[in-house]
């Protein structure tokens, strides 16, 4: 928490949670080194700083990129939250959180003669020449000479403390890539998969045919905006085996849309600043009944953006003539959406589809995707609550439809 100064006993918490993540990244075999202020701390206080209130650690990107899926299942193992996810090849960062820390692993890629990430920029001699200290009873990579660093980072008067939560006043000029003007950190957030104090162990096994639905639509710097965290595995599965790198993932939190309501504005693009209508966007929601009234107050955002895709997990035990889906949809396709897959729940060929002769293009175990279903027919589908027993777990299924993809612009 900025602003905070942190008692002996809270620091040697944070330093449990460091020696922690040193356990899980050794075992992953992914070297990496303490930077920024804990750095900083290390060689000045010889402890954490008491006023700085995360544990910044540096990673060469290349080294982690592919581990992203173990990486998190280690922190959820660990006991640790997810705060957010970047998974930009060219800014990756993890924030976890425990032990009231906010603790983050840096990805930094090679780009000539440095490590660069989109707002900051090192020499990259200083992930090449590392050397190890000892820090509050365990041994750490840093680069080499510390000292050294920490001028670039600091200033010839980094050995003086400063406590201000203003980056430009502690931070040299050259460290701030060209996009790196500390006014520019808003438009950063177009990066973030932000996950806020959630922990990954909530997150289900991914859903391959969503995977699929997903990998269809995607195109180069699209914004994918997530109301509820259910499904967020498939979508960084979807992101991670795409060709795409420049895709950009949100997560809205619960607290997210109760503040945007008592606004009295929901918009896509609030906390958001470099979206515009022109941006290719695929929003997912994940909300258990509430999508209605949340597309509802979409609806005009909806009409303004130009390439759009929604995917929403179905839940028509919730539907009622009140919190109605079947008024939404037919609005939605007034302005110009058409139904390009719909996946089917718990069974591969349910009784309606086969009644339309309707053929699936994909299958999974329980489950099929279909496409070419006119509006009237998917509003059926969509919207229908049934009672009929499967001979698998749970042993009834009370759905048609598990998810639905409507496209506009395409």
């Amino acid at each position: 928490m900025k602003g905070k100064l942190y008692s002996a006993s809270e620091l040697k918490l944070r330093n449990h949670g460091l020696k922690e993540i040193k356990k899980f990244m050794d075992g992953l075999g992914v070297e990496f080194m303490l930077f920024d202020g804990v750095l900083l701390g290390a060689i000045r206080e010889k402890n954490f700083i008491k006023w700085d209130w995360d544990v910044e650690l540096a990673i060469r990107v290349e080294d982690i990129y592919d581990q992203v899926d173990t990486l998190l299942e280690e922190a959820k193992n660990s006991g640790f939250s997810i705060i957010n996810i970047d998974l930009n090849y060219t800014n990756f960062k993890l924030n976890v959180f425990k032990y009231d820390t906010k603790y983050s692993i840096l990805g930094f890629h090679q780009c000539g003669s440095l490590r660069k990430r989109r707002l900051y920029q090192y020499p990259a001699m200083f992930f090449e020449n590392t050397e190890k200290i000892e820090f509050l009873g365990e041994k750490y990579n840093v680069p080499s000479p510390p000292q050294k660093y920490l001028t670039y980072q600091y200033g010839d008067d980094w050995e003086i403390p400063k406590k201000s939560f203003n980056a430009n006043e502690y931070i040299e000029a050259e460290v701030f890539t060209s996009k790196g003007n500390l006014k520019l950190l808003n438009k950063a957030k177009n990066v973030l998969v932000k996950i806020f104090k959630k922990s990954i162990s909530m997150f289900p096994k991914k859903n391959n045919l969503r995977i699929k639905m997903i990998s269809t639509v995607l195109c180069e710097n699209m914004v994918i905006v997530i109301f509820g965290l259910n499904d967020i595995s498939t979508i960084i599965s979807a992101v991670g085996a795409s060709r795409y790198k420049d895709l950009s993932i949100i997560s809205i939190t619960d607290s997210d849309l109760d503040r945007m309501k008592n606004n009295g504005k929901l918009s896509l693009s609030n906390d958001i600043s470099s979206l515009d209508k022109d941006t290719p966007v695929l929003v997912v929601m994940d909300l258990d009944g509430q999508e209605v009234e949340l597309i509802s107050f979409l609806m005009d955002e909806f009409r303004n953006y130009k390439n759009i895709r929604l995917l929403v997990k179905a839940n028509p035990n919730m539907y009622s003539r009140h919190n109605s889906m079947r008024r939404i949809l037919r609005e939605l396709f007034e302005i110009d959406f058409v139904v390009k897959f719909i996946e089917s729940a718990g069974k591969k060929y349910p009784k309606m589809f086969e009644e339309r002769s309707l053929k699936p293009i994909f299958l999974e175990k329980t489950t099929a995707l279909y496409e070419n279903i006119d509006e009237e027919t998917a509003i059926s589908f969509i919207t229908r609550n049934i009672q009929e027993k499967v001979n698998y777990p749970p042993g009834i299924i009370t759905q048609v439809v598990g998810s639905f993809l409507l496209v506009r612009g395409i």
